[in-house]
């Protein structure tokens, strides 16, 4: 495969993207397509093409894509000169993200059906053809520099701990730039080194004595202990990584950032089928990669050399495909300055979806979640997992899970220290009472026939018993309860496993009676053996999400909450209805922290945590929240859409039928009552249609209605689905009753015949549905 290719067309090379708007533009001065007419012709290349990947876009779709997305990168030919007009006067932009197979897949298909005599201009290249080239003028300054300070690692591999020289673990740990490549800016602070100096030397024995995958588990826990004590503001991932890069040169590359990683083995993949899995562990990862690219280059002479040459082809690929929309950074071309991107944290959004029933709105929220807050085949950060596994356990389950994992007998000192204690403490905010917190939870599930514990209020189940010296242990770990208690051990200690799919959101609807227990947190029963009942604080779902997002602070998260204006925003948000306000979130310009009634602890809301809600505006219990969220979210409408829709079904134009019942709803009633497109989307024939009048729409009139149905008959221009039963007066009342009302009913025969749904619409002028076109 090639590393980058041009191809000849109308007289030009040009490469993927370039060629590809080229090939647009002469199928519309070819042809002059109607929209309808191109989506035609080019079906069988869109379905083939991701959804957030479309071949062309109208510039109201991209403008709504926008809204949507946070992603700000221009992902299609925008400019007047570059936007497509078609027959019937329809804009198009586009897409400027295509790969060697995508772009292949288009000319195959484009040669067959025009024949546009589309070829390829670049000398296909291998990788072992690539070294070559690169041999030919390598980094002479950075093999120098990496070749003097790996001989340095080799002269301390063996070392201990006491004898590295301070020179040493300085260059080795806190220099932006030693030789083996640069981590500005993400290299260590002269507070933070200061801090970790008696823990570095360890570290680095460790490291050296076995650079491996459990090797980097062990150092990540490390670190997230060393942030929660506070000897780091942060976790310095590519200065580990570059110490496992000095200890391992034939098993590492300098590559240090896990997203440049994954890129890496995309681009591999895609430009030479070398088969690379993406996970999430960067030493595996890392490893697999070289071990690929070393197999494909036919002799090896020098490990630091290859290893230059490995960035280089990673920046090559990489630049190359920048017209794909990949993010580049001009000022990481050269390692031995810098490898971690330097990217710009978003803000949090707090967004609502309003519309008309139909609309698309639970539709676009499961678009947005999975684009955005999903992520497949790869596994949680250790970090992250970590907490997540720990948030929910109770103090007694924590400190169980300490005393099997060490496994001997212990003094308390001994568990508050244990990472999953301090792990524990940040998770529920604890900076006082540390040990009394240990201790009642030993005490209160000490055996009943202790002899060196006389505490009262005992609680099930009683597993732990202290000796003379106050050490503690648990007494019978042959029983079930322990037994699945060390499954769950042995489940922490194997760390995160590669999941099918990571979900960073949660999904809650909110009702009449739901309130701040449910979503912030409240009290909840817990009954013992005994039937004996006490009361504990369980966190709601907000509360549960905040947590999960303060503890990835890397990736983003969503609280999506369906039908928000169902609910009471003062008794389900109370206090915390202004902590979720953009610039009072944690680490923004005003941040607010609150005092939870229940617990007793501080909160604030993240700021990588967003709130995303729906809301039916025909619902009637819409009014009542305008004031207490208008000002705190964004509002985005989604109207009716009506080019989702099928103009020909059975002779029935669905389009015009929709719209024309909508312009009556709305002069009729309001706008905010009109009905959605998906009611119809899946009708394919008269049957369908029927079933869809009488079990969906003709209900929700009643209901806009209050049946009124001399409106409803106006709706239809009285087509005959809704018809007057005569002589009702005579039949039923004698015809005393000169004040009593018209009786009506639906005449289910009606939605049998194809005329009665085109009466509808037929006596409107063509002209009129030009809005419909807009829409």
């Amino acid at each position: 495969m090639p590393t980058y290719n041009k191809y000849n067309f109308n007289g030009e090379q040009l490469g993927k993207a370039p060629l590809i708007l080229a090939v647009m533009k002469k199928y519309v001065e070819n042809n002059n397509p109607t929209y309808d007419q191109l989506k035609q012709d080019f079906q069988e290349i869109e379905k083939n093409r991701s959804t957030s990947k479309p071949l062309y876009i109208t510039p109201q779709e991209l403008e709504e894509r926008k809204k949507h997305s946070k992603d700000k990168r221009k992902r299609f030919f925008e400019s007047d000169t570059e936007a497509l007009t078609l027959g019937d006067g329809t804009r198009i932009f586009i897409s400027n993200q295509w790969s060697i197979d995508g772009t292949e897949k288009v000319i195959r298909f484009v040669n067959s059906k025009f024949d546009y005599g589309i070829t390829d201009v670049i000398e296909h290249k291998s990788i072992n053809d690539l070294y070559k080239d690169y041999l030919k003028k390598p980094n002479k300054g950075w093999i120098s520099d990496y070749e003097r300070f790996s001989a340095e690692v080799k002269q301390n591999i063996d070392t201990t701990p006491n004898r590295y020289s301070a020179g040493f673990i300085n260059e080795l740990w806190k220099l932006d730039t030693n030789g083996i490549t640069g981590v500005k800016p993400g290299a260590l602070s002269d507070i933070e080194f200061n801090k970790l100096l008696d823990d570095l030397p360890k570290i680095t024995a460790l490291i050296f004595k076995d650079p491996s995958a459990d090797t980097l588990k062990e150092v990540y826990e490390w670190a997230e202990k060393a942030k929660t004590v506070g000897k780091l503001k942060t976790i310095k991932w590519s200065v580990i990584h570059r110490v496992f890069s000095a200890a391992d040169t034939q098993t590492y590359s300098t590559i240090l950032n896990v997203d440049d990683l994954k890129l890496f083995a995309k681009l591999l993949n895609e430009s030479f089928s070398l088969g690379v899995k993406r996970n999430s562990n960067w030493s595996e990862l890392n490893k697999e990669i070289t071990a690929k690219i070393k197999q494909a280059v036919e002799n090896v002479e020098d490990t630091i050399t290859f290893n230059t040459f490995i960035w280089w082809l990673f920046e090559k690929l990489r630049i190359e495909r920048q017209d794909e929309g990949l993010y580049i950074d001009e000022d990481e071309t050269d390692p031995s300055r810098t490898t971690e991107r330097n990217q710009v944290k978003q803000k949090a959004v707090n967004l609502i979806y309003y519309g008309p029933p139909g609309t698309g709105k639970t539709y676009t929220l499961q678009k947005l979640l999975k684009e955005q807050y999903t992520e497949k085949g790869t596994s949680e950060e250790l970090g992250v997992w970590l907490n997540n596994k720990l948030s929910d356990l109770s103090w007694f389950e924590v400190i169980t899970l300490i005393l099997l994992d060490i496994d001997e007998q212990v003094q308390v000192t001994d568990i508050v220290d244990h990472e999953y204690f301090i792990k524990k403490l940040a998770l529920n905010g604890r900076t006082a009472n540390i040990r009394q917190t240990a201790w009642a939870a030993l005490q209160t599930h000490t055996i009943q026939d202790s002899e060196t514990v006389k505490y009262a209020k005992r609680i099930e189940p009683l597993i732990f018993d202290k000796n003379t010296e106050s050490k503690w242990t648990i007494v019978d770990k042959k029983n079930e309860l322990i037994a699945s208690y060390k499954e769950q051990l042995d489940e922490l200690k194997a760390g995160p496993p590669v999941e099918d799919e990571i979900k960073r959101f949660e999904f809650v609807t909110f009702h009449q009676s739901y309130g701040y227990e449910e979503f912030i947190e409240g009290l909840r029963p817990v009954t013992n053996d005994d039937g004996d009942i006490s009361y504990v604080v369980k966190p709601g779902i907000l509360k549960r999400l905040c947590k999960r997002a303060e503890a990835d602070s890397n990736h983003q998260y969503a609280l999506v909450i369906d039908e928000i204006n169902r609910g009471n925003i003062s008794k389900i948000f109370g206090e915390l209805i202004s902590l979720i306000e953009i610039d009072k979130r944690a680490g923004e310009k005003y941040p607010l922290t609150v005092t939870l009634p229940y617990s007793n602890l501080p909160f604030s809301v993240p700021n990588n945590l967003d709130i995303i809600g729906t809301m039916n505006t025909a619902d009637r219990s819409l009014t009542h929240i305008d004031i207490a969220l208008r000002r705190r979210f964004e509002f985005i409408e989604l109207r009716t859409d009506y080019s989702l829709l099928s103009d020909n079904v059975e002779g029935i134009n669905l389009r015009k039928l929709l719209f024309t019942i909508n312009k009556r709803i709305e002069l009729l009633l309001d706008r905010e009552h009109i009905i959605g497109h998906a009611l119809l989307m899946k009708v394919n024939n008269l049957v369908d249609l029927k079933k869809v009048f009488i079990t969906n729409i003709m209900p929700l009139l009643e209901e806009y209605f209050f049946e009124d149905w001399d409106k409803i008959k106006q709706v239809f221009d009285g087509n005959g689905f809704v018809s007057e039963l005569k002589d009702a007066h005579t039949t039923w009342l004698g015809g005393s009753d000169e004040y009593a009302g018209n009786s009506y009913y639906v005449d289910r025969k009606a939605f049998d015949k194809i005329e009665n749904y085109t009466a509808v619409y037929q006596n409107i002028n063509d002209e009129n549905f030009d809005e419909m076109k807009q829409n």
